[in-house]
């Protein structure tokens, strides 16, 4: 039984270790920077990873960069190993372990004077994580130039390709929304006092447009909610039929706060925190003016092109929304919902 449990583990161990090399693979094949002679290291000892993972994952890096466009430097004076020194007395037993390069070298400068005189350009560090509650592998990775230290590419891969980091993280919107013409009822008022004063009620078509500032705030991976401000108005696009006035067009601008909740799905391939598709609820309370209000509701999904830029179509439903002056009172009702669309940026 323990040689069956250690044989399922080592399994396992083995396809998550393929699965960051793959990863790491497809990657690191796209990566251009000046510079063609590249060192690859040991993975960084961490006591809580078996030398079997941090070996197998070693020679995949490895043998990565030798299929990739770069030139892999073979130099077995620089392949770091651990050095474990036992310590031991009546009262006291103790383990270290230490870095053969470190051992070797008292600072990076001579590590780095020796990369030098081998011509490497660029070296990679690396280090391995094992995350307990899910027997998730994470190899971080980073591409240094050897002369100036500063490092020129960097990834983290994980065993388990679906998995995404749970952060919180808060984006500052700025959308620009329009919408196709709908049917509404419309009417205009001008005395309360006498029926003749009164224009319409009739059907027409009216557009709406607006200018929001979001700011979300994603609670993991998937799931987020939101502050939404912004100014709108509904309009008459062919023109309001005013027979007493004629005032012979109708524009109601409004000021818009409220809540959003959505979800991210369908995860972009190479990016472990990014999505391509949010369906997001909006809710908003609307001010014509002081005295008036109307409720609204939209039903939105976004496609994420970039991390800053997104387009979005939904549906937006307006209660019936009236807005009075010191001359007259006007109203706009929605006899069907409204096909809005819009581009986003993140801030």
């Amino acid at each position: 039984m323990p040689l069956l449990s250690w044989g399922q583990n080592s399994f396992g161990a083995d396809r998550a270790i393929d699965r960051l090399v793959e990863e790491f693979s497809k990657d690191f094949s796209q990566v251009i920077v000046p510079g063609n002679r590249i060192y690859v290291l040991q993975p960084e000892y961490n006591i809580n990873i078996n030398s079997y993972i941090s070996e197998r994952v070693y020679d995949g890096l490895t043998s990565s960069v030798r299929s990739s466009k770069f030139n892999l430097v073979y130099q077995p004076f620089l392949r770091d190993h651990v050095i474990r020194k036992v310590y031991s007395s009546d009262s006291l037993f103790r383990i270290e372990h230490t870095s053969y390069l470190r051992a070797q070298h008292s600072s990076m400068r001579s590590v780095l004077d020796t990369m030098s005189s081998y011509g490497i350009d660029h070296f990679i560090a690396s280090t391995i994580q094992w995350n307990e509650d899910n027997d998730l592998l994470v190899l971080n990775v980073y591409m240094v130039e050897a002369s100036t230290l500063l490092v020129k590419w960097a990834k983290k891969f994980y065993s388990d390709p679906n998995y995404r980091e749970d952060r919180t993280k808060t984006h500052l919107n700025i959308s620009f929304q329009a919408s196709q013409p709908f049917s509404s009822t419309v009417y205009r008022d001008y005395s309360t006092n006498s029926s003749t004063s009164l224009v319409g009620p009739y059907d027409d078509f009216s557009g709406y447009q607006s200018i929001q500032i979001e700011i979300n705030q994603s609670y993991n991976h998937v799931w987020g909610a939101g502050f939404v401000f912004g100014g709108s108005s509904l309009f008459l696009p062919n023109g309001f039929k005013d027979t007493i006035v004629g005032l012979n067009s109708m524009n109601v601008p409004f000021f818009e706060i409220g809540a959003s909740v959505f979800a991210s799905v369908w995860p972009k391939k190479n990016s472990m925190s990014d999505y391509w598709l949010s369906v997001k609820q909006i809710g908003v309370i609307g001010k014509p003016t002081f005295v008036d209000t109307h409720l609204a509701t939209e039903t939105r999904v976004e496609v994420h092109l970039t991390p800053a830029l997104s387009i979005f179509a939904g549906m937006k439903f307006f209660g019936p929304i009236t807005r009075s002056t010191l001359q007259f009172s006007e109203g706009i009702t929605l006899n069907t919902s409204a096909l809005c669309y819009g581009a986003h940026i993140s801030l």
